[in-house]
């Protein structure tokens, strides 16, 4: 009896264990960062600098998705809402897929170490960019010393595609920034008790974009869902929040019709 009740013991203990930790198993099979990574910011940047005012933008950064990593850039509007501008870049592989252009860079960076197959010069790239997807979200954050409680609304979304690579088309685009939490009323929740506030236990709000052959440089915009001025959710933690960011491409190279779809969290606090 006490050995059954042993081993009962290490099974819960492990099933625990397993699903206390799932990040263990994405973690391995998720592709690292390059060292060299620098060379693909440095890429877009050049290519976007006329696109964006970098002088009131951050420092760009990368930033992990779901598959792959992005550049991120960050400023402020007038009315200090926060602008997260993130590009997706991506590289034509062998295969005429459209692949996310730092996976590609790993696999050159493997080819050079002799890990696969050495690499002729000729045959390496000079470009790590063919096509990039461009996000640029939007939100105000607020903190309340009362309540210990951050706040965030939810504001408009801007999509586009860009490419120099002319075998390259995009069929549909669509980006999806979908906002869900708590509803409270502000700037009443900054100074009140959150119980006098709350205005909705389960709010949600989407803003998408959905555009069947978009023009490459066009530039789309959602700005009809966007939340209240007198209205924030309360931010949870980074998972829960709901600034989550979808988006999807069905592209054709060369005449070949494919799809890449991601995703990513806008705002951690």
């Amino acid at each position: 009896m006490k050995m059954k009740n042993f081993i009962v013991s290490i099974v819960s203990f492990a099933l625990v264990f397993c699903f206390s930790f799932p990040a263990f198993a994405s973690e391995k099979n998720k592709q690292e960062l390059p060292s060299n990574a620098d060379i693909i910011v440095n890429e877009i940047i050049s290519a976007h600098a006329g696109q964006y005012s970098l002088s009131s933008a951050s420092d760009p950064k990368i930033v992990e998705m779901d598959q792959g990593y992005a550049v991120q850039l960050e400023s402020l509007t007038a009315n200090d809402e926060t602008v997260v501008t993130t590009i997706v870049p991506y590289k034509v592989d062998e295969n005429e897929n459209l692949v996310n252009s730092f996976d590609f860079l790993s696999k050159i960076n493997a080819q050079n170490q002799n890990v696969i197959k050495p690499m002729d010069t000729s045959e390496v790239p000079t470009t790590f960019v063919d096509v990039t997807l461009t996000v640029r979200t939007s939100y105000a954050h607020y903190f309340s010393l009362k309540n210990v409680a951050n706040f965030y609304r939810h504001a408009g979304i801007e999509a586009w595609w860009s490419s120099n690579n002319s075998t390259v088309s995009v069929s549909n685009m669509r980006v999806w920034y979908d906002t869900r939490g708590e509803l409270y009323k502000y700037p009443d929740c900054i100074d009140k008790p959150l119980s006098e506030t709350k205005v909705q236990d389960d709010y949600f709000i989407r803003s998408s974009i959905e555009k069947s052959n978009p023009t490459k440089g066009s530039v789309y915009i959602d700005g009809n869902h966007t939340m209240p001025l007198d209205r924030v959710v309360l931010l949870t933690d980074y998972f829960n929040h709901g600034g989550l960011i979808y988006l999807k491409l069905d592209y054709t190279v060369n005449g070949k019709s494919r799809s890449d779809d991601r995703s990513y969290y806008v705002y951690s606090k």
